[in-house]
């Protein structure tokens, strides 16, 4: 099986198990499947135009020296995982 026919079976079975644990039609589970697949990518887009507006307006408010050393060190600096 290639994984978008394992990524079908999967969202199928969480449609069942929506309809199932709500006790609607199989129809109505997936327009609400949809609905929250809808609503999860607006809030990635809202989140991401977020982060590039903050980026945006301390770029505005730094000289290029400090945001040039800035985006150095967020470059170099290592993440939580890496140093745990």
């Amino acid at each position: 099986m290639d994984s978008d026919s394992i990524k079908d079976l999967e969202i199928a079975a969480h449609v069942l198990t929506i309809a199932r644990t709500h006790g609607i039609s199989v129809k109505e589970a997936v327009q609400l499947y949809i609905q929250r697949v809808k609503w999860e990518k607006w809030e990635a887009e809202q989140q991401k135009q977020s982060d590039t507006s903050l980026s945006d307006s301390l770029k505005e408010r730094l000289s290029p020296q400090k945001w040039k050393a800035l985006m150095s060190y967020v470059r170099h600096h290592p993440s939580n995982e890496q140093l745990t």
